[in-house]
């Protein structure tokens, strides 16, 4: 039998050398940022500029065709960066030292932005989607609810990184591996949904729905190969996106109050089958420390 670490002794990269990504919600507007935040209130009337799209390329496993869905959100430059915000911009200017995006949420407007269309890797920020993608489910397949039982895998309990240490044989209502997905960043949760809700039980099947979802929405450069948001072992497979990519899918995500509610949610009990119980926190500190903010997910890389 395959012997767990205790909970105590969870170590992910140090957090002295991890690099940020966030999509952060609050005070009106979304701030993405690698390596830094920026909070604004502000807004300015938008100026539409046109659309460029990229070929993305196709999922290696066929899936079905998608019900219609409602149009993608677009996001338009603002005029000009209000002048009072300069200050608060320039420990962000040095070149190449930060891709960002600011986008008020109400206008749909980009107030302010840095290499927006650069890819990089999300790490955990990959959950956004492979949530979007179950809760879609929910939505088009009567058979998966929010108590659909989730079987762990020996594959997903041996996922590294943040995790719920979940055992081989083990099964949980769908909504508790969502919050585990959401709070904890659990990466054993998130592969063992991938499963589950794939049609061939492949969690690659359910990559490829990641990627035709990422395409339906307008996300240019968003390319995944994983459900979880872990470092590839091989080189050129880290998902990456880019800010202009995340804010399209927060904009989105906006629309789903039970992502927001997860999102949101500072804590909340997780309950083994053995009757343990361990209390997961957001990885978002912000939700704590900073008044207004709402959502709505980080992630950290090396």
């Amino acid at each position: 039998m395959l012997r767990r670490k205790p909970l105590a002794m969870e170590q992910t990269a140090p957090r002295r050398k991890a690099l940020v990504w966030g999509v952060l919600v609050g005070l009106g507007c979304l701030t993405l940022a690698l390596g830094g935040t920026l909070w604004l209130r502000v807004d300015r009337p938008p100026t539409p500029v046109p659309e460029v799209v990229m070929d993305a390329p196709e999922p290696s496993t066929p899936v079905a065709a998608a019900p219609a869905l409602p149009a993608v959100p677009q996001l338009h430059r603002a005029y000009s960066t209000p002048p009072r915000l300069t200050a608060n911009l320039e420990r962000l200017a040095a070149p190449g030292s930060v891709k960002a995006i600011v986008v008020s949420a109400s206008t749909q407007s980009i107030l302010w932005a840095k290499n927006e269309s650069s890819p990089a890797p999300i790490a955990s920020m990959t959950k956004m989607m492979s949530v979007l993608v179950a809760l879609d489910m929910i939505e088009r397949r009567p058979e998966v609810t929010l108590d659909t039982p989730i079987a762990v895998s020996l594959g997903a309990m041996q996922m590294g990184g943040s995790q719920l240490w979940l055992e081989a044989g083990t099964s949980y209502p769908l909504r508790q591996m969502l919050m585990g997905m959401m709070l904890a960043s659990a990466n054993d949760a998130a592969y063992a949904v991938a499963e589950n809700l794939a049609p061939d039980g492949q969690a690659d099947t359910f990559v490829a729905l990641m990627n035709r979802r990422a395409r339906e929405l307008g996300l240019e450069r968003a390319r995944y190969y994983n459900p979880h948001g872990m470092p590839a072992d091989i080189e050129g497979r880290d998902n990456l996106s880019t800010p202009l990519d995340q804010a399209r899918l927060a904009m989105h995500l906006l629309q789903h109050p039970l992502f927001m509610e997860m999102a949101s949610t500072w804590n909340a009990p997780f309950v083994h089958t053995n009757g343990t119980r361990i209390e997961m926190y957001n990885h978002n500190r912000l939700l704590k420390s900073v008044v207004g903010v709402t959502g709505m997910k980080t992630g950290f890389i090396n």
